[in-house]
């Protein structure tokens, strides 16, 4: 006998050290004991608003730990091997961000290091030209690929002129920068006023903050950068068919606005993308991949950004059944946003995601991650649980209610790309298309 699934457990909140610095800088710093660890995530608002700042801005976060006026990239390393540490440099459509990690004990170095790197990068010339050049290669593959090209088109199709639609850069705007550029776009944009820093694990809050103050008062430059502005509804626009001469499957995506993570509707809606194809046991899955046979792997993801956020529905199908797909895909969105779910369904995908939220932050690493996503969006840890209590009150009805106003196929742009000849014949019963090499 499978016994029964108990009663869902209420996140427990920790006591959270919240404070902006002089320089603008917001600090959090949460203790979580267990590893002797503690985990660091620090996030710097710096959006792209031309495709030559994001070819910039992509080579900056390549070459940012390449070297200071102290330190070459190799000394950067030794020393964070040396205090049993890590640190990365990554980029979205909203800026820059550095995670990393250090025993309990050394975390004051990392810290060091940390402000050494964001007030004194140099940017030495060899460095930008190798990570240059193998970027304009890694850009020149990824355009090769069809899943890449897929959601470039769904992105410009869908964002326009706003700066979410720039995509990759291009190897020739690439090719245009500099040492030089770099240390001007760093001196300009690496700012600390806006920026937020999330501290966890094993550490007392108090000493840490006065740590993380007296590290950061040597990073300046105080002004923050403009905020992106808010995207317009994407206009409802033909499908678009991107040819690729003899390619043996079809990449489809369907792509929308969603509502925010602080919205009255996210709840019921998050709910319905998981009853819709948001996981393993959704409609979508079951009748594409279970019964069906045409794809492996089709989903319906959520994806928040500062200035907007989006939905997008993917599914990669043989040539030859790509109208039956879509026809499956259509029908399905036709039932989510017709009929309330089952409530067997629904509470499912309620324990799941409830479920997936207490996994997600049940490490030091998971916590930090998810607060650091959490405060870029303005929200705060108290979401953790409010947003918990608000799950567990949504009915069948309010997903019904929030699928029609977000997942209505009359409110999602489509892209295909594939072999257009085996394509066509086979949408033309869908409306209107356009076909581009």
């Amino acid at each position: 006998m499978i016994p029964e699934v108990g009663r869902l457990k209420r996140i427990r909140l920790p006591r959270v050290f919240d404070e902006v610095l002089p320089n603008g800088l917001r600090t959090v710093i949460v203790r979580r004991p267990g590893a002797p660890l503690v985990e660091m995530r620090l996030r710097i608002p710096m959006p792209a608003t031309t495709a030559g700042e994001e070819a910039r801005r992509d080579l900056l976060t390549r070459t940012l730990k390449s070297g200071t006026s102290r330190r070459s990239e190799v000394d950067i390393a030794a020393r964070l091997q040396e205090i049993g540490g890590s640190l990365g440099v990554g980029t979205d459509e909203d800026g820059l961000y550095l995670e990393g990690s250090a025993l309990s004990g050394r975390m004051g170095d990392l810290l060091d290091l940390v402000v050494e790197i964001l007030t004194d990068a140099t940017f030495p010339d060899s460095s930008v030209w190798t990570e240059r050049a193998r970027l304009a290669q890694e850009v020149v593959l990824a355009r090769a690929q069809p899943e890449v090209v897929a959601g470039e088109e769904l992105r410009k199709r869908f964002f326009g002129r706003h700066p979410y639609g720039l995509g990759l850069p291009s190897p020739s705007g690439l090719r245009r920068v500099t040492s030089g550029r770099l240390q001007t776009l760093y001196d300009d944009l690496v700012r600390p006023g806006g920026a937020v820093m999330v501290l966890v694990g094993d550490l007392r809050p108090a000493a840490e903050a006065e740590r993380v103050a007296d590290a950061m008062r040597r990073w300046r430059r105080k002004r923050r950068p403009l905020p992106v502005p808010k995207p317009s509804a994407p206009r409802p626009r033909p499908m678009l068919v991107v040819h690729r001469p003899g390619s043996r499957q079809t990449n489809i995506r369907l792509g929308g606005l969603a509502p925010g993570s602080g919205a009255k509707v996210f709840p019921a809606f998050e709910l319905a993308n998981l009853i819709f194809g948001g996981y393993f046991s959704s409609r979508l899955v079951v009748n594409l991949r279970e019964d069906k046979g045409f794809t492996y792997n089709p989903a319906s993801r959520i994806h928040h950004a500062v200035a907007a956020s989006t939905i997008t529905i993917s599914a990669d199908v043989r040539s030859e059944v790509t109208g039956a797909a879509l026809v499956e895909t259509m029908y399905e969105l036709g039932r989510i946003v017709s009929t309330p779910p089952e409530a067997t369904e629904l509470e499912e995908a309620r324990r799941y995601r409830i479920g997936t939220l207490a996994i997600g932050t049940h490490t030091q690493a998971g916590f930090a991650d998810t607060l650091g996503a959490l405060l870029s969006r303005g929200l705060d840890v108290t979401y953790l649980r409010s947003h918990q209590d608000r799950l567990e009150e949504v009915s069948v009805d309010d997903v019904l209610t929030a699928a029609r106003e977000f997942l209505a196929p009359s409110c999602l742009i489509a892209v295909l790309v594939g072999d257009a000849d085996v394509i066509v014949p086979q949408i033309a019963p869908f409306g209107r298309f356009q076909v581009r090499a």
